[in-house]
């Protein structure tokens, strides 16, 4: 796997270290100035990949997108000096371990010399997903097993599980499972299935159900014997709901679908709200170039803690701060406060740009590579436009490494297919 293996001990160093608390700071400099394991692993990432631009090899080309987002980003960061000079370090360490995270589409394509050893790659980020799969199984039936496990039972009594990954597990669960059906792993789509079920994500069960449409649609053999499968399979489905109805009803993310239901003031629901009416307002004062890069959290304690202070509420502030001030729940939303409606533009068209390193002509549809192809095109689709109540677009997001990592793959296989087809392939 060569250099491949130090990305992949990245994986384990972050899940070790926001999930378990086995690595601790390495030294705090303050003004979110930290220098952690995983930090030490992403410097290491970027110095191989100077090493081989400058040293090694020079005819490596750095994807114009990579070097054009990353330039209006450091742009957006500093213009915080003119708006919160005093938050300019903080906003300063946000850019920086985004930058480090985008690096890693560059060491990917760069440092990766075959199909096989790319495929030896990413069997290695289903060994991953599994792992961390079945963590979430065990936490939801033995939650007490390990402090590290996350293990979530509000008022509402709705068991939810997240093994040590907290809460983006669920919906980085569904890349795998849809890689799954796609190169028929029906053992790990099932489990995948279940420990997304234990987690009760509505927002992952929604994006499982637009993979299955766009499967269905995109992606499986127009056949009549899958035709018949399918319809069988929708008939057993639909009937065995109706049958067992009371048995799963208070399941989960059944129950929680009937609390969205019976309660539009449900807590995750409601804080959901605050974040989006706090980045709107924000919008609406900045709408050009937005608060700066890396400005959102410092921004809103400066703007709305004075305002609960005034009306004796600053202890609800501190208890709410918590959601509402480091992040919106919209990546998208976050982008437009942070860096304006410019910084929109430059961020979906950003996401275009990647989701169009996925479209890669194939000669062999049978092969591993192809399989992984089509399943990070539909996924990078369907993941973008559902995952709208969470926000990825973070330095230490989970959902952010599987992007950029979905990414570096697909750029080095579309020049490993060029390479392979030259006059073919587009």
């Amino acid at each position: 796997m060569g250099r491949l293996l130090l990305l992949i001990v990245f994986y384990w160093v972050l899940l070790l270290e926001n999930g378990t608390g086995i690595f601790n700071f390495i030294l705090e400099l303050g003004n979110g100035l930290e220098i952690r394991p995983s930090l030490v692993v992403k410097v290491a990432l970027l110095f191989v990949n100077i090493l081989v631009l400058v040293h090694f090899d020079k005819n490596h080309k750095i994807p114009k997108y990579l070097i054009i987002l990353s330039s209006f980003l450091l742009f957006s960061t500093l213009l915080v000096l003119l708006i919160n000079p005093s938050n300019f370090i903080s906003a300063l360490s946000v850019n920086l371990h985004i930058q480090l995270m985008l690096n890693i589409i560059l060491f990917i394509r760069i440092n990766t010399y075959s199909n096989k050893q790319l495929l030896v790659f990413f069997r290695h980020l289903r060994y991953f997903a599994l792992a961390n799969a079945i963590l979430v199984i065990i936490s939801y039936f033995s939650p007490f097993l390990f402090s590290g496990f996350e293990v979530f039972n509000p008022e509402s009594d709705v068991p939810r599980a997240f093994g040590i990954m907290d809460d983006e597990v669920s919906v980085f669960l569904t890349f795998f499972l849809f890689e799954a059906l796609i190169s028929k792993r029906y053992l790990q789509l099932i489990l995948y299935a279940f420990a997304i079920l234990f987690t009760g994500s509505l927002g992952a069960s929604f994006t499982i159900v637009i993979l299955v449409i766009a499967y269905l649609v995109f992606a499986m053999k127009k056949t009549k014997l899958n035709l018949y499968i399918v319809s069988g399979l929708m008939l057993i489905i639909l009937s065995t709901s109706i049958v067992f109805y009371n048995s799963y009803k208070d399941f989960g993310i059944f129950q929680r679908l009937s609390n969205l239901s019976e309660n539009t003031n449900e807590k995750s629901a409601s804080l959901r709200l605050l974040s989006f009416q706090v980045a709107y307002e924000m919008i609406r004062e900045r709408p050009v170039f937005g608060y700066g890069y890396g400005n959102y959290g410092k921004s809103v304690i400066n703007k709305y803690k004075p305002k609960f202070i005034e009306v004796g509420e600053g202890k609800k502030f501190d208890g709410s701060a918590r959601i509402i001030m480091s992040y919106t729940f919209n990546p998208f939303l976050q982008i437009a406060a942070e860096s304006g409606l410019v910084g929109l533009i430059f961020f979906i068209w950003f996401l275009v740009k990647i989701i169009g390193s996925t479209f890669i002509k194939f000669e062999d549809r049978l092969s591993d590579a192809y399989h992984l192809n089509l399943a990070s095109r539909i996924w990078l689709i369907v993941f973008i436009l559902t995952t709208l109540s969470a926000n990825w677009f973070l330095p230490s997001s989970f959902l952010l490494l599987l992007v950029v990592s979905i990414v570096g793959m697909n750029e080095k296989l579309k020049i490993l297919q060029i390479e392979k087809y030259p006059e073919e392939t587009l």
